[in-house]
């Protein structure tokens, strides 16, 4: 799941080779949109533009029935998107396709990126049919899967936006290492454990609503890479796309302004921001709090978001259906610390 360990002690070499594979990731991002996007791409079908979001909500459902890693969810999407907008026989597509293509995304995501750990249980093809409650075979959903896979050039490993607020929070580690110390007046803190203890809590919860925002923007209908959702489409959505990394950049973002100043200072903030813009490559805007798309997605994620349906949706069915229980924890001891931004109450 473009997980990489990275146990380096110096920080120049540590940002330094951060930076290379974030920029490796815009790479790879950049190479699946611009070959899924060109002047043969079709509009998708409106049975997808009215049911993505649906499809989404399925997905998280079966992938917390299997306990799979919820990071196949928008890969499965990515699969769904790009086949749908490089296929003109799907213009008119009927329901029971629609479904079948959209179950034989999610399989293929799963034993693609999921199956392969030893962790985890191999997810049974006829068990998963089964799903669909007679509606689609197995052998369906294998056929299918030929056909994605050649209509998708077999390019099957796109960058999600989980992925990328991992790897740009990576970049704010050699940043907190070396201010956090420093903060008030270039000296050591008078008590340095305390200092980095409320600042590992301020990760957790920065990592912890980031991540939870690129799930509210990944099931908004409009929030893909492939295709422009027009107001004249029988839709409410504006006309314009979101990059994976737009929207990571902008769950990050909107997580930061949660949390108060005293816990996440200006100048890691500001020092954070300054390194998301020096990564750019040819064809990549780069990444800027006030790019429109990016301001335009913060709105979007904030009026789906309250911290009341974070908690209880955490704390939903145990915490299995939904989070891990324990991802609770930093949000409500970050109530307690009052180190959150009050206007988000």
């Amino acid at each position: 799941m473009n997980k990489i360990s990275i146990m380096m002690h110096d920080d120049t070499p540590l940002h330094d080779q951060i930076q290379d594979q974030i920029i490796t990731l815009f790479h790879r991002e950049s190479v699946y949109i611009s070959s899924s996007t060109t002047t043969t791409n079709h509009p998708p079908p409106l049975r997808h533009i009215h049911n993505r979001g649906r499809i989404l909500k399925w997905f998280y459902t079966v992938v917390a029935h299997f306990q799979y890693d919820r990071d196949v969810i928008p890969i499965s999407m990515d699969y769904i998107d790009r086949f749908l907008v490089s296929n003109s026989s799907t213009k008119d597509i009927s329901s029971r396709l629609y479904k079948l293509i959209a179950m034989t995304s999610l399989y293929l995501a799963i034993k693609l990126h999921v199956s392969d750990d030893p962790q985890q249980k191999r997810i049974c093809l006829q068990e998963y049919a089964c799903l669909s409650k007679g509606l689609i075979s197995p052998k369906d959903i294998c056929s299918m899967e030929r056909c994605i896979l050649d209509t998708i050039d077999w390019r099957v490993h796109p960058v999600s936006p989980m992925c990328f607020v991992r790897y740009f929070f990576r970049l704010m580690e050699p940043i907190r290492r070396n201010e956090v110390p420093n903060v008030q007046s270039g000296k050591i803190a008078p008590d340095e454990n305390y200092e980095c203890q409320s600042m590992d809590l301020c990760m957790k919860v920065l990592s912890n609503i980031a991540l939870y925002f690129t799930e509210l923007a990944i099931c908004m209908p409009e929030t893909t890479a492939y295709f422009q959702l027009d107001k004249d489409k029988d839709c409410s959505m504006d006309s314009r796309s979101f990059a994976p990394s737009t929207i990571a950049y902008a769950s990050i973002i909107l997580s930061m302004e949660m949390v108060s100043y005293s816990a996440l200072p200006l100048v890691i903030r500001e020092l954070f921001l300054r390194k998301c813009k020096e990564l750019s490559i040819h064809n990549h805007y780069s990444l800027h709090p006030d790019r429109r798309d990016v301001q335009e997605l913060q709105i979007r994620i904030e009026k789906s978001f309250t911290l009341d349906k974070h908690l209880n949706r955490v704390a939903a069915h145990g915490g299995r259906a939904n989070r891990c229980i324990s991802e609770i924890y930093p949000i409500k001891k970050a109530i307690r610390c009052g180190i959150l931004n009050s206007r988000f109450f």
